[in-house]
């Protein structure tokens, strides 16, 4: 699957990405890859373990899907830690946390124990948010004025996707310079 394009390719790099946004850089990563029932070239399920700054570990999972409907979650970030749970799908916009503390912002109050739900509009609520980013580089670029975005973010998250195929390829952890 060298150089072939999957899930991992077309789904997984924003969850990389998002990992550096959220957290901080990925240093390693050990992976599995495959192609199981897609009629395709790439990998149709990826399964990857990174290893981030701080010793703290995202697991991310990548798959293709042919039943889908309203109800099926396309992007879910989940973080589980020694002091709670938060799951919050992306493109329903809806977070649910269990937490060891209390916990309020401007936006919802939460006791502490219990497991709510809370729903959010975001960028990337209803698919809204690729076209959305295009649409930034395209009117930076007309102003020219810098893209909130820039290119060693991109590269970067090419740089993890490529060493998860290799770390899925060979079966062992990759180290990501």
């Amino acid at each position: 699957m060298e150089g072939a394009t999957g899930a991992l390719d077309l789904l997984g790099v924003h969850l990389i990405d998002l990992f550096s946004w959220i957290h901080s850089e990925i240093e390693w990563v050990q992976a599995y890859s495959a192609t199981l029932h897609a009629p395709m070239k790439g990998d149709d399920v990826t399964t990857a373990v990174y290893g981030l700054s701080g010793g703290v570990s995202a697991v991310l999972e990548t798959t293709y899907c042919s039943y889908l409907n309203e109800h099926t979650a396309l992007y879910t970030l989940e973080v589980n830690g020694t002091d709670g749970t938060a799951v919050y799908v992306l493109d329903h916009g809806r977070l649910s946390l269990q937490l060891k503390e209390d916990f309020r912002s401007d936006s919802f109050t939460y006791q502490a124990g219990t497991w709510d739900s809370y729903k959010f509009e975001h960028a990337l609520w209803g698919g809204g948010s690729l076209p959305q980013v295009h649409q930034d580089f395209v009117h930076a670029l007309l102003a020219g004025k810098p893209f909130e975005i820039g290119g060693d973010a991109g590269s970067r998250a090419i740089r993890v996707v490529e060493a998860t195929r290799k770390a899925a390829l060979t079966g062992k952890r990759i180290q990501i310079n």
